[in-house]
């Protein structure tokens, strides 16, 4: 699995960033993917789940998948 599609699978398990902290810093959840990866896999959740499998399947790329979310601004 590619880092994108790992923190995609966690934030799916894990879509709350207080729920993951109970885990600790095991071997599960590398200090790389609690970074700028889940941050970008929690948003895709959020306001694009339609693009969450594609990234999980390994379809699309998470970078890919977080630019086609609209931005405000």
């Amino acid at each position: 699995m590619t880092k994108g599609e790992r923190a995609m699978a966690i934030a799916m398990i894990y879509p709350e960033a207080a729920k993951l902290k109970l885990l600790g810093s095991g071997s599960l959840v590398s200090k790389e993917l609690t970074g700028v990866y889940l941050s970008q896999a929690r948003t895709v959740l959020h306001w694009a789940p339609e693009l969450a499998d594609p990234v999980l399947a390994g379809a699309d790329p998470l970078d890919r998948a977080y630019e086609a979310i609209p931005k405000s601004g």
